[in-house]
């Protein structure tokens, strides 16, 4: 990597937004469902903005270490170059809010986009979820303490084996009652229950289908994608809601200083470093990605950048990082 800032052009820069989520996975920042794009990001982040700024952020001595190893090979090679990645950003992103915007139209209480849901140790962003009145009391400031009672995902090419794999597999071990995966690419609609052998998908008998979880609570299923190539925002009005899932009351949310005001003192090493999910919720930050004066700047921020730096060199390695 040179020493001298090499900023790409900014149309290169928001083509190659790798991710709609930033999520927490026995310990690692998984960007964009895979280790590859947290790689990815990382090695952009780096190359925008210098390796002087990683000499910054990382003890001196620790880094020279790093870079005596720099002819070891990478945990992770080859890494796609970010111009071939294919993003998949803008319909999923509108799909969860016209989704949004019918759900909380109706009265539910909902969370999702960059919505931190705790499960054990993993920290989990679905696309949107929805809570009982007696689930709604775990809701804190920053995160959902404990599984939604459902949860509603979409998935795009670039993220469907981590969807149906890694997440799935997570939200089971947590006892998340029902998952719905809207596929992008495919527009279709899949449930899946959660059953002692972990979930299995239901088939779909009718136009409406009726939630087995939340009784009542139905949609009208083949309507779900009829917003999503249109430009700007449409509410989608395709839900059933019964009246017991109404909100009525408004729940204060709790604040924890050390879940969510954590201060940045990353903790870095030549190899991975496993990240607290206190260290997560409190420096994931927000999923805005901009492009600045030839820099990249996430989370609107010079110190929500340098925490997504610190988060994803905790991830990777030192190694790899000043690898060739």
């Amino acid at each position: 990597m040179s020493n001298e800032s090499k900023p790409r052009p900014s149309e290169a820069f928001y083509n190659a937004l790798p991710c709609r989520k930033a999520e927490l996975v026995d310990g690692k920042f998984i960007v964009g469902g895979s280790l590859e794009k947290s790689a990815m990001t990382l090695r952009y982040l780096l190359d925008g903005l210098g390796e002087a700024y990683l000499a910054r952020l990382v003890p001196v001595e620790l880094l020279a270490q790093a870079k005596a190893q720099a002819g070891l090979e990478r945990a992770l090679t080859p890494v796609a170059d970010f111009g071939e990645a294919t993003p998949g950003y803008r319909q999923p992103a509108k799909l969860a809010w016209d989704l949004r915007l019918g759900l909380h139209r109706k009265g539910l209480v909902i969370g999702g986009n960059t919505q931190v849901v705790k499960l054990g140790e993993d920290g989990f962003m679905p696309d949107l979820y929805l809570l009982t009145e007696a689930s709604a009391m775990r809701q804190k400031e920053y995160y959902l303490d404990g599984p939604p009672d459902l949860a509603i995902e979409i998935s795009t090419p670039s993220t469907r084996e981590f969807d149906y794999g890694t997440r799935l597999e997570c939200y089971a071990r947590a006892g998340l009652p029902e998952v719905w995966m809207l596929d992008i690419a495919e527009r279709r609609f899949r449930p899946h229950v959660l059953g002692d052998a972990g979930y299995q998908e239901l088939a779909l008998t009718g136009p409406i289908y009726t939630s087995p979880t939340l009784p009542g609570f139905g949609v009208e299923h083949g309507r779900f994608f009829e917003t999503v190539d249109e430009f700007g925002s449409q509410m989608l009005e395709i839900f059933t809601i019964p009246e017991q899932l109404h909100s009525r009351v408004p729940h204060p949310l709790t604040f924890e200083p050390e879940l969510g005001g954590l201060a940045f003192q990353p903790r870095f090493g030549l190899e991975p470093v496993p990240i607290r999910f206190e260290e997560y919720v409190s420096w994931g930050g927000e999923l805005k990605f901009e492009y600045m004066q030839g820099k990249p700047v996430f989370g609107g921020s010079e110190q929500m950048t340098r925490e997504w730096v610190g988060l994803l060199v905790m991830t990777l390695g030192l190694s790899w990082c000043v690898g060739g």
